[in-house]
Order: C-alpha cells, then structure tokens, then sequence
C-alpha cells in the first residue's frame, strides 16, 4: 500500500510573532452590539475578532465581519466581511484548471473559519458556499483587504514549515460514478500564487477498491498492486462515457487463486480462458456500464476496464484487451 500523506509533515504551524504595527484608517467602532464578538489574535499592540450577526433567513447565512482594532490609538476597522448574498453564487475549485486569483473580498459567500498567518500580514479566511458543503479558502491581506481564492474545494490544512506557503485541499470522486471514490489533491501555494507543489491520494483510493472490484466479479484475492492507471476515450461520440484502465500486480497469486479463477470459467459464463489469460467480461447495455478484468497467470499481472456508456459502440467488444 502507498503513503501519500507524507505532506503531513509540511503541517507544524509556525510562528514569526504578532507585535507588528500597521498604518490604520481612521474608521468607526462595530456596527451592531447584536453580533457574537470572537478573538481571533490578541497581543499588546492589536487585537484581531470577528463579529457574526445572526441570520433572518433560515437558508441563508449571517453575515460576519472581522475587525482589526489598535491598542494605541484605539482606532478599527473592518478587514473584511462575509456577503450572504453571494452564498451558492460561485464555484470552487475547477479540477482540470486548479487557479489562484484575485477576488473581490466583498462577495466572500460565508466566513466560518479565520487563521492569522505565520508572520501576521494576512488572514486565511474561509467557509462553506453552498449547501452541499463545499468549502472556498481565501487569502485576505489585513492592511489593504486584498483577497485571493485558492486551489481548494475542502478547506484550509495547514501551512508549510519555515514559510508563508500555504496548504489546501480539494476532494473529487471523478474515478470512478458508479463506486464514488473519493479522493484529496493537496496544494501548496507559495506567497506569490504558484502552486510549488502538489500531491493526491488517488493512486491509493484505486488500490484500496481493487480487491472489492475483483470480488464483484467472483474471485476472492487480496493484495493487490496498483502499477498505473488512466482515464479511457471513447472512440464514437458520447457525452455520457466515462471509463478508466487500471493495471495492477497481483502479490498473493497462489494455487488456490488458480483453482478459483478455473472453478469461475466453468461455472459463469462471464469467466473465460484463452492462451494463459483468464478474462472476466460483463457488459450491461439496459444501463450502459461495463467492466473487464483481464488476468495473466504467469506474470501474475492484470488489466482492469471499468465504465459506462450511452452509445453502445463504446462498450468494450469480448475480443478485444
């Protein structure tokens, strides 16, 4: 099995201190005494809170502010605040263009969640978008409220050791509709907007599954390798198509799994043999799925496709590998 959170390591939070000064506005005190004052960072010099006012609507959240107040001079004023408005008004994360932009820092949909950075010069601020849960994370600058949307659909992990770099994460379960596999795209985003780097549990998400895959298909075996994968094209026109090809080793192939595998081509007919490659092969025209497992017994390898279809010359012909 595969490790891929070895960015759990990037996690220790670190610290550069707070007792920063920064050139103040001269605006007014909170708006409402209606709101539920919470402290976010407080120090000698500033305080940093947020204040959540309740929601007259039922489906639709309270608006929160968060407020930046100088212990010197005693003046404050608003970084940012949440636009009840915006809440299932914009799409997080997009998988194939994964993006940090520039983002008006008056329609942030819900803020739930509010992190100092490291060096105290901005905010990551965050909260759900909709009601289905997903989560937009943004960077919000204290002193000028610029605010920036990350890479992420899931939330705010951490950030990296010795830096400003921060980690986020989205989940998708494109694999695979018909299991819904969930799986994680870690992002680090550098101060500057790169993603420097990135890491998925994917690969470990499919392992997981291959065992349960093979025992769909009568044959009970475990241990399971996955060598690679990749989405499959269909050949004709068809918007519904989805499939991928799983390649994978198997560890624990024994006497016993050849006498499985031998007991399945006489007993089901979606089981056959031909030239040392056992073949499993089951296709579902009434609801357009489909799914093969192809099983070398010498190299002890096999081959996995699995998918739908809407137009049936895309389902997979029995003599083909």
């Amino acid at each position: 099995m595969r490790i891929f959170i070895t960015i759990i390591s990037l996690l220790l939070l670190i610290s550069c201190g707070h007792n920063y000064t920064i050139g103040l506005p001269n605006d007014s005190s909170i708006s409402s005494n209606e709101g539920t004052i919470t402290v976010i960072s407080d120090n000698d010099s500033i305080r940093l809170y947020t204040v959540q006012f309740p929601s007259a609507n039922e489906y639709i959240p309270g608006k929160t502010e968060i407020w930046y107040e100088s212990k010197k001079s005693g003046d404050k004023y608003i970084i940012v605040a949440s636009n009840p408005d915006c809440y299932g008004r914009i799409a997080t994360n997009d998988h194939d263009n994964p993006g940090y932009y520039n983002y008006p820092n008056d329609s942030i949909p819900t803020i739930t969640n509010c992190i100092v950075g490291p060096c105290g010069t901005f905010l990551i601020v965050e909260g759900p978008t909709c009601d289905a849960g997903y989560m937009a994370t943004f960077k919000v600058d204290i002193k000028s409220g610029d605010c920036y949307v990350f890479p992420s659909n899931y939330g705010f992990v951490g950030f990296a050791n010795w830096s400003d770099n921060v980690i986020v994460t989205s989940k998708y379960n494109d694999v695979d509709y018909d299991l819904v596999l969930w799986y994680e795209v870690f992002y680090i985003v550098d101060s500057e907007g790169n993603v420097v780097n990135m890491v998925d549990t994917k690969a470990h998400v499919i392992e997981e599954v291959l065992p349960f895959i093979h025992h769909e298909a009568g044959l009970n075996i475990n241990d399971i390798e996955l060598v690679s994968y990749k989405k499959l094209t269909p050949k004709f026109k068809d918007e519904s198509f989805w499939g991928n090809r799983f390649d994978c080793r198997y560890l624990s192939f024994t006497d016993s799994t050849l006498q499985n595998l031998d007991s399945l081509v006489n007993t089901s007919h979606k089981w056959t043999k031909n030239a040392g490659i056992y073949r499993f092969y089951d296709v579902d025209y009434d609801y357009g799925m489909f799914m093969t497992i192809d099983i070398d017994d010498g190299a002890h390898t096999g081959v996995i496709t699995k998918g739908a279809f809407d137009n049936r010359l895309n389902a997979p012909k029995f003599t083909s590998r």
